[in-house]
């Protein structure tokens, strides 16, 4: 699903599923995290749900950010495109909302 996340100044990295498919389209995305007001470069699976993608990648930053506790703006997460200047809707799919490799998304 997600692959990889690194932030400069950093040298550890979180994965969550460390398994490679031959043949997935992967794209490689720049995560601003409106909470902490930090950067993250992403690989996502963009045959995947913005929704779904959403909540993985919070779920995954929560972990590298040591945070336990989730609060009730952290439940339903969103992507806003930053190129497109719009919310990606939940139900269709980076490659649907035409989310590119380089492009910049806001997880709010």
């Amino acid at each position: 699903m997600l692959v990889m996340i690194s932030a400069p100044g950093r040298q550890n990295s979180v994965c969550d599923n460390q398994r490679t498919v031959q043949g997935k389209e992967m794209i490689l995305v720049e995560i601003h995290t409106a909470a902490t007001g930090s950067y993250y470069d992403m690989q996502l699976d963009e045959k995947l749900e913005c929704g779904l993608l959403a909540q993985k990648c919070l779920d995954i930053l929560c972990r590298y950010l040591g945070l336990t506790e989730k609060t009730s703006l952290t439940r339903h997460p969103v992507f806003i495109s930053l190129r497109q200047k719009r919310i990606l809707p939940e139900k269709n799919t980076m490659e649907q909302c035409g989310i590119k490799n380089g492009d910049r998304l806001i997880l709010a």
